[in-house]
């Protein structure tokens, strides 16, 4: 279909549902993924190969990830959002002949280069076989060939999402009666005013800026060549011109999660959700249950709940004794249903239940794990609740940075964070950056392993709107045979560099540049932002949500420092190695924790259907203080001074950092080259 071999992870940021593909035989626009599922099923049904329904498909192709799941789930919707890859026809067992990605021929004119018939302009025609539409049949209906002939570059499109060809008759004209569609096109000059449209039917004639300032006089088509979009009666957005490969028509909307290793909470769960049948474990019914609760087989003394009777006896319970002994009736009758769903689940795999089972007892009957907390969990699992962008952040920077509880199995297939860096002779290493009092301490943990997903939630169409309305977010979701909503995604596997603070160690946080940021900070919950997009944790909330500090962590100094030295460093290693910096992705994490900022970066390399990168990252871990020291020298000059100092190169007023000392790829930055002051990074240094 295209020229070369395209990308998984290109369909979810250049190729996804709705945009126009350049291929050999011409443009095409891409249609939903459920037209993708439904050609898998299609064409199995005809071969030799697995035959599954299309939901059996779905199922198949799932890809597990729970918190970015949870991210997808809309305001209010409840059930369950799940994940689907993206097939090759290898991964599927089909031939490479037969293209699983639906495309329709857009657009529908052609362009005829001057030729034997016009030898003084090009010939402007609608095209269309209903039968089967190709760009090789497209013949210019002056010459009678198409030896010349392409599509147009010039399509319409609004802001909610249509797409279609711009209606060049209505255009052209300046009164209605005439229908023709084959345009006499002379170019002057390249720009839209150097443009002459001439009907060959009638004689009208415009330039093609003039046929433009036309269109917000009639309401868009709300045309939609990939069937994605819901119909629609009417639509308020004007149709604007675009160049078919212009960036605006078409922009994801795509939201990536680093996979963490679960607490043993969660990994219990996980596992009694397998194993248990639906509605089987219901703490709340079971916590509701009158004493004495039936089937209820316990060595217990007392079997039934009776606060008078088990205040006199203190007779240890061998499943519930710290329970009995401070009363707690929820945790000790819980911890009796727990024990008894496990023995019931022992003839059943796994085998070694109770292993992931005893230590939620342990919790339970120590208090510290209380019955609701563990009900809740429950609940949330069997019937997930959104989890909001922020919540996501706030969960990855708890497990990887401050919680002690996580296990960390060496043999984890999805995440491997190794013990912090150590000497030859085992002591830990401390890096250090600055000078003086403000000198800061930092720690680096190996990531042997991660595996990053991302999810393709929407596209937006960011044209301009002759009403000023912002663009609209396409979702790209699609509903299996029982409603279950599917999201595409796309997983990596490759490896980290984890760093942050000494627990002994801060920012200071007394100089001008961080008062200036910690000033906008307060104002921005104050007075939230118009260009919510700019932050991650407002992009998908709702305008009535209640502004808070992790709404705009990205405008705090602490996020600032630490986003501002992960763009150095992946400078300094793109020098030094040969990784580019584009090929190097970051995390930058910033919380309040005890009243007190801190916060770290993840900087990782991941490859799609690969286990890993094969250490080419963590292998740079022992220059990391080189990296550091070098970082301090070379921050304090850019080849843009003393402009890039004194002036802010980007749409924030505290932003000074260019492309000359401090930003990298937009492929690598999830914010936009934005919240970087390379001042703020020294200052807080000592620098």
């Amino acid at each position: 279909m295209s020229s070369q071999g395209i990308r998984l992870t290109n369909m979810l940021y250049n190729h996804g549902p709705g945009s126009i593909l350049e291929t050999v035989q011409g443009p095409v626009v891409v249609q939903g993924w459920d037209k993708m599922i439904s050609e898998i099923y299609r064409l199995h049904n005809t071969s030799s190969g697995m035959q599954l329904s299309y939901t059996e498909w779905l199922k198949h192709l799932e890809i597990a990830e729970p918190r970015l799941s949870s991210q997808l789930l809309s305001h209010g919707q409840t059930g369950d959002v799940k994940l689907h890859s993206i097939p090759s026809n290898e991964s599927i067992e089909l031939s490479n002949r037969r293209a699983l990605i639906k495309t329709t021929d857009f657009p529908n004119y052609y362009l005829c280069r001057k030729g034997p018939g016009h030898p003084q302009h090009s010939v402007l025609f609608r095209w269309y076989n209903s039968s089967k539409k190709k760009f090789e049949n497209a013949k210019c209906p002056v010459c009678n060939n198409n030896d010349r002939t392409s599509p147009i570059r010039f399509v319409a499109a609004c802001n909610a999402g249509h797409l279609d060809d711009l209606p060049w008759n209505f255009m052209v004209h300046k009164k209605g009666g005439c229908d023709g569609n084959v345009f006499n096109w002379r170019e002057e000059n390249t720009s839209t005013s150097g443009i002459r449209i001439e009907c060959r039917k009638c004689g009208d004639n415009i330039s093609l800026n003039q046929g433009v300032g036309k269109l917000p006089l009639i309401p868009c088509t709300r045309a939609d060549p990939s069937e994605v979009m819901e119909d629609v009666e009417t639509c308020d957005r004007s149709m604007n011109l675009v160049l078919r490969s212009s960036t605006s028509i078409w922009q994801s909307e795509s939201i990536t999660t680093i996979t963490i290793p679960d607490d043993d909470v969660q990994i219990c769960l996980k596992k009694m959700r397998r194993f248990v049948p639906p509605g089987g474990f219901d703490p709340n019914v079971l916590l509701a249950t009158p004493v004495p609760m039936p089937g209820l087989h316990s060595p217990c003394e007392i079997s039934e709940w009776d606060a008078a009777a088990m205040s006199m006896k203190q007779t240890p319970c061998p499943y519930a004794s710290g329970a009995h002994s401070r009363q707690d009736n929820q945790a000790w009758v819980l911890i009796h249903c727990l024990q008894r769903f496990s023995g019931k689940q022992n003839s059943m795999p796994p085998p070694d239940f109770n292993r992931y089972l005893k230590p939620i007892i342990k919790k339970l009957d120590s208090g510290a794990l209380t019955a609701t907390e563990f009900m809740n969990a429950w609940n949330n699992e069997i019937s997930p609740v959104r989890v909001s962008m922020a919540q996501a952040i706030e969960a990855e920077f708890k497990t990887l940075f401050t919680d002690k509880d996580v296990y960390w199995p060496s043999t984890s297939p999805l995440f491997i964070k190794k013990k912090r860096e150590r000497d030859s002779s085992g002591v830990d290493i401390t890096y250090q950056f600055g000078n003086g009092d403000c000198k800061v301490n930092l720690r680096c943990h190996r990531v042997d392993k991660l595996r990053a997903v991302t999810a393709l939630k929407g596209f937006k169409r960011p044209v301009r709107d002759a009403n000023g309305n912002p663009a609209d977010m396409v979702p790209l979701s699609h509903k299996d045979d029982s409603n279950t909503e599917w999201f595409a995604a796309v997983k990596a596997m490759g490896e980290g560099i984890l760093i942050t603070f000494e627990d002994d160690s801060n920012l200071c946080n007394e100089g001008e540049r961080w008062n200036k940021w910690e000033n906008k900070f307060s104002s921005l919950i104050n007075d939230p932002p118009d260009n919510r997009y700019l932050y991650r944790g407002l992009r998908t909330e709702p305008l009535t949500v209640t502004v808070e500090g992790k709404h705009v962590v990205e405008s705090h100094p602490m996020f600032v420092w630490w986003h501002t030295l992960s763009h150095h460093l992946i400078r300094t290693i793109q020098q030094d190695t040969g990784y580019s910096s584009s090929a190097i992705s970051e995390r930058v994490y910033a919380q309040e924790v005890n009243g007190r900022w801190t916060g770290g970066i993840l900087l990782y390399v991941t490859e799609g259907g690969m286990d890993g990168t094969l250490g080419g990252l963590t292998s740079l871990v022992p220059n990391l203080q080189r990296y550091l020291d070098r970082i301090a020298q070379e921050s304090d000059n850019c080849s843009n001074d003393p402009l890039c100092a004194d002036v802010t190169s980007s749409s924030l007023e505290h932003d000074r950092a260019c492309y000359a000392c401090t930003y990298n790829s937009e492929t690598s930055c999830e914010h936009r080259n934005l919240f970087l002051d390379r001042l703020l990074l020294r200052e807080c240094a000592g620098l």
